[in-house]
């Protein structure tokens, strides 16, 4: 399962994503580093010299469970190993408890995160410009917002590319129409890419309203980046 799927089947509609409502459809428990020890009886210097710092995911008993170190992580690194764990069961990796997990898979989960957290087709249509943007809207770190916003200008260059190839490069006598060819969106190539656009269409509108209509864009971003974030 990809990120943007997980989205479409939770029915998220609006950004920051909430990491605590995904694993919650998909009956994926999340539990703190000291809940896990004192429920497991191991030492936390026992976890992370077999496992990780900042979170691991399992099976057992029939239940998936996301483990997230809070006391180690601040909140926008909470939420992404939050969502990379999710995207670790999601992904089919995890089958039992303390797995082995190869590089591929690692990059699958980070690939998964990407998509759920900061969805390109919403935030290209948002009109999102910068990484600071990114950051703020999405709750994610700024590592993450930078990468991800260089994503988006690499398809923003490849949507005008395909734009300009479609003007037709012969002269034109004075009085012939230019005749285009219809551009296809990079963003809305996949039908899921598609639904996801509809999907978050009313918070899309609401959002370009909201840059619009007031000079406090900017401090209305930086207001609800501080409100209380669920992971």
């Amino acid at each position: 399962m990809t990120g943007t799927e997980a989205l479409l089947r939770c029915g998220a509609a609006s950004l920051p994503v909430n990491v605590s409502d995904i694993a919650a459809h998909f009956g994926i428990k999340l539990v703190s580093y000291n809940d896990f020890t004192s429920v497991y009886d191991i030492d936390k210097a026992e976890l992370y010299r077999r496992v990780s710092y900042g979170g691991f995911s399992l099976f057992d008993e029939g239940i998936y469970i996301c483990v997230v170190n809070s006391s180690l992580c601040g909140k926008p690194r909470r939420k992404w190993t939050a969502a990379h764990e999710i995207g670790h069961i999601l992904c089919g990796h995890i089958s039992g408890k303390l797995i082995q997990l190869d590089p591929e898979m690692e990059k699958q989960a980070d690939d998964f995160t990407a998509e759920l957290l900061a969805p390109l087709t919403v935030l290209h249509f948002c009109g999102v410009s910068s990484a600071a943007e990114i950051k703020r809207l999405c709750g994610i770190s700024e590592e993450a917002a930078e990468y991800r916003f260089r994503e988006l200008s690499a398809l923003r260059r490849r949507q005008e590319d395909i734009f300009r190839s479609g003007l037709r490069t012969q002269p034109l006598s004075p009085d012939e129409i230019p005749e285009y060819t219809q551009p296809h969106s990079v963003f809305l190539q996949r039908e899921c890419d598609r639904e996801l656009f509809m999907q978050f269409s009313p918070f899309i509108s609401s959002y370009i309203a909201k840059r619009a209509s007031h000079d406090g864009y900017e401090q209305y971003l930086s207001r609800i980046s501080h409100e209380p974030m669920a992971i």
